[in-house]
């Protein structure tokens, strides 16, 4: 049945077939290409509107279109929060594992609710018995949190897309020599491994600035410690989340946090992934300690940002350009 009806779309097409003809040989060339036609999706002649010459055409397979709105549901099924059963713990580490491979290209609300459950997963089980979760782990965060139209291209163009000027990134270096040293770096990129942090070192050197090297390769904590506390810092720093915790936590300067975040604009999570796909906020040999240190150093910063500012005798100018240059989180 379903040959003849291809038969009958073929003769439809092409004009230059006899309708007269009845020639069983004839018959059965055309019901072969027209099957070969319908399975392959190659090419069939087609008329044109002023009845001249056939040409050829592509015609599709009739499930291109189902294969591609499959990877597309199964790509939103990934980074939507509401899709998942995230009040297990079992839940949380699925979406987590899910969500981070693509979390770079996601919206703001896509990544504050990634780094959130993120955030609470590897964070419970340090809530003391003493107090309730919710007070341990602070506020949520928001996708104001994050910086906008970030290019994850590479390394270099996230850090220019993110920050509120590359003119200040340029000078940052000069003003740590100044009576107003910058005791943190303007941006603080967080990479799962050593290695990892090495081949960034090699692509920021397009930005022509100096970068401080926060990780534990042939460099010892008290050297760095002293070498931010005695010249201040560089525009950029590269390091790990074990070594940043542990310097955040040496150079910790009253409630506001540690003087390794203290100027910061950007704080960048590296999203690539090892052999196994995991990233520096799924691998359990990282996670733990990036979370202690947002909640350290960068929550408290994000919680003094969202203060409506009433009372501080600044004007509203004022108050907006500081948030604009205010501590933001970024992937990439």
């Amino acid at each position: 049945m379903g040959g003849d009806d291809l038969g009958s779309d073929d003769e439809f097409l092409n004009p230059t077939i006899d309708d007269e003809a009845d020639d069983d040989e004839n018959d059965e060339i055309i019901d072969s290409t027209n099957a070969k036609t319908a399975t392959t999706g190659t090419k069939r002649k087609a008329p044109q509107p002023d009845g001249s010459n056939p040409i050829d055409t592509d015609i599709e397979p009739n499930n291109t279109k189902l294969t591609t709105n499959k990877k597309q549901k199964k790509k939103e099924k990934r980074t939507d929060l509401s899709k998942h059963n995230t009040t297990s713990s079992q839940g949380q580490y699925k979406f987590l594992l899910e969500a981070s491979r693509e979390i770079a290209t996601a919206g703001a609300q896509i990544q504050a609710s990634f780094l959130w459950t993120a955030y609470s997963h590897h964070l419970a089980s340090t809530c003391p018995a003493t107090t309730e979760l919710e007070e341990y782990l602070g506020n949520r965060f928001q996708p104001h949190h994050f910086a906008q139209n970030t290019n994850t291209s590479s390394v270099s163009n996230a850090v220019k897309t993110s920050i509120s000027s590359m003119k200040n990134l340029k000078k940052w270096q000069t003003k740590s020599s100044t009576s107003t040293s910058k005791s943190s770096p303007m941006v603080i990129i967080v990479c799962s491994s050593t290695k990892r942090c090495a081949s960034l070192l090699k692509e920021l050197s397009s930005l022509k600035v100096r970068v401080m090297k926060l990780f534990a390769k042939n460099i010892k904590l008290e050297e760095q410690l002293t070498l931010l506390q005695k010249s201040g810092s560089d525009a950029i720093a590269v390091g790990t989340p074990n070594r940043l915790l542990k310097l955040a936590r040496a150079s910790k300067e009253g409630k506001d946090g540690g003087g390794l975040v203290v100027d910061t604009e950007l704080v960048l999570l590296d999203s690539f992934e090892d052999h196994k796909r995991f990233t520096v906020c799924t691998m359990n040999d990282t996670a733990p300690d990036l979370m202690m240190f947002l909640k350290e150093f960068v929550q408290p910063r994000l919680e003094e940002n969202d203060g409506d500012g009433n009372g501080d005798g600044k004007s509203p100018a004022l108050r907006q350009q500081q948030r604009q240059q205010s501590l933001k989180l970024a992937f990439f």
